[in-house]
């Protein structure tokens, strides 16, 4: 399916290992009647390779795009971070919110895990988190974190219809 999508002609950023990438959404599949079947929206990048993503990964990469160039965001894997530091950590709906970190704790089986506390939220909401899904608190971060809930946002309105 070529039209019809909000995401499509959207512009996107990809960062592969340090490597980033831009590219556009040019075409979306719908989902299929099974788990193993998401939705999935093609990406066409400025170098000719094209790549299908899952939902919350194009919701992702449009965030990214967001972003200046110059702006980072720092993970929890690539980077130690420390107790009490501010963070923004992904809850299982694949949005980042303000949290700050309790505990660290890093092991060879599971890598670098954060104990976090979502700012605002109940401690029985405090959950381990991978290094992965932790960013350092920065500008840039909160800058992400507010174009992924919009571009969520805007995705449920047009769906709703």
């Amino acid at each position: 399916m070529k039209d019809g999508h909000p995401f499509i002609d959207k512009k996107v950023r990809r960062d592969f290992d340090g490597e980033v990438t831009e590219g556009t959404v040019v075409a979306w599949m719908k989902a299929g009647h099974g788990p193993d079947e998401p939705a999935l929206g093609r990406v066409k990048h400025a170098d000719g390779d094209e790549e299908d993503l899952e939902e919350e990964e194009v919701n992702e990469a449009i965030a990214l795009h967001a972003l200046d160039e110059k702006e980072e965001l720092v993970s929890g894997a690539d980077k130690l971070l420390v107790e009490n530091e501010d963070v923004l950590a992904y809850e299982q709906d694949r949005l980042l919110y303000q949290a700050r970190i309790v505990e660290v704790k890093e092991d060879k089986k599971d890598g670098r895990r954060y104990l976090v506390k979502y700012m605002g939220w109940n401690d029985k909401f405090n959950r381990w988190v991978p290094g992965e899904e932790v960013i350092q608190a920065t500008e840039a971060a909160e800058k992400f974190r507010k174009a992924l809930k919009e571009t969520k946002k805007k995705r449920s309105k047009k769906v709703k219809r």
